[in-house]
């Protein structure tokens, strides 16, 4: 088996596969579900409009409304919010900003890590450190401290839900983390792509703390299943926000003006919103447990999920390299999943099932990963 590790992302590597060699992916986070057939209308009807030249670099004023609508019961003005091309966008956007500030910059994400956060310290050539979550998902709040302080942390990445792992931070958590964010000097970066995607918790943000240390990302992509519309937004500082549009304004400039105000117009339905979110939840919790419950059987430990698209599971004892795992599972059965070392170098034995598929697309992964565990 060739055990050499592609520098690229794993996650593109090996949903690349399935697009050029066919196979099911369960490796990139793909919705396969439709969008909200309202939102379709929607871009529908403003295509023959005059919505396809640069909109303001902030954002379309609609969905800055529609934002801020959401957010201004915990004090977030609407000059405290940006349109962005997709979470990631926010997230590098938020990277280049703050790198600015530091001559020496250390930064620190919870292992098993979201890829950005590990890659944009390489890309960058920064420190990049690592805070492994235990198995039972509670936080060592004075270990996570002292790591702080040893290794003078600059910045810290936080996803709740996570991704790989679909933890939900406690309030405990959130603000000791935002309380330490204040007294050590570092900023956060709170990522919220799957804030509404939750199973039984709803997440908690500390909008209300008011630090100006902190900063959200959040997404539309994955909650409408539009994750090719790459819009995005995030929530800033007010004493910041001009800092970071003088980047945004020479980097990106804006995202997509008709997708902008196609969900605009969509947000503005709560009814339907709500109707599309209450149905994608119930698949998505579904499918965890019908993939959780077919790992356990095949000998894997599933980590516990409490919201999000994916399954974080270590594989079975005889198995010991997630990566030439994932390779020989494609090549013997056409099903692709990422290997758990590219979210973090403890993760060499864990490998990431996205789970947000329809069911016989579920039901048929599961039939080829048992054919190839018989296999052996």
């Amino acid at each position: 088996m060739n055990t050499n590790i592609p520098q690229t992302s794993l996650i593109a590597f090996m949903s690349n596969k399935v697009k050029q060699s066919g196979g099911l992916n369960l490796a990139q986070g793909l919705p396969g579900f439709p969008p909200p057939e309202a939102l379709l209308d929607c871009l529908s009807e403003i295509r023959q409009n005059s919505y396809h030249q640069y909109p303001p670099a902030v954002g379309n004023a609609s969905l800055l409304d529609v934002l801020h609508d959401g957010f201004s019961s915990y004090g977030i003005g609407r000059s405290q919010l940006m349109i962005t091309n997709g979470a990631t966008e926010a997230i590098s956007l938020l990277y280049l900003y703050l790198s600015r500030k530091f001559k020496q910059f250390a930064t620190l994400s919870f292992n098993p890590a979201y890829e950005s956060f590990i890659h944009l310290p390489r890309i960058f050539g920064h420190t990049y450190h690592g805070f492994e979550i235990p198995e039972n998902g509670q936080i060592d709040l004075e270990a996570f401290r002292q790591q702080i302080i040893q290794n003078e942390i600059k910045l810290v990445f936080l996803a709740s839900p996570g991704n790989p792992l679909g933890k939900i931070f406690s309030q405990a958590e959130m603000d000791a983390i935002v309380e330490m964010a204040e007294e050590l000097g570092f900023y956060l970066i709170i990522d919220m792509v799957y804030k509404d995607l939750y199973y039984d918790i709803l997440p908690y943000f500390p909008f209300a703390s008011k630090s100006n240390k902190v900063f959200y990302t959040g997404s539309f992509s994955k909650t409408l299943s539009i994750t090719g519309w790459r819009v995005g937004y995030l929530i800033a500082p007010a004493d910041e926000m001009a800092g970071i549009h003088s980047v945004h304004d020479y980097v990106s400039l804006c995202s997509p003006a008709p997708l902008q105000e196609a969900i605009a117009r969509f947000m503005g339905n709560t009814e339907a919103f709500n109707s599309y979110l209450f149905q994608t939840r119930q698949r998505i919790i579904k499918a965890s447990n019908l993939v959780s419950i077919a790992l356990k059987d095949f000998g894997f430990k599933v980590y516990p999920v409490q919201g999000g698209y994916f399954i974080w599971a270590e594989l079975p004892p005889t198995y010991h390299d997630g990566f030439n795992f994932a390779v020989d599972l494609y090549e013997k059965v056409r099903l692709a999943i990422v290997p758990g070392i590219h979210f973090s170098p403890t993760g060499t034995r864990f490998v990431r099932f996205s789970i947000a598929r329809p069911e016989n697309e579920i039901d048929e992964a599961l039939l080829c990963l048992k054919n190839y565990l018989s296999m052996k």
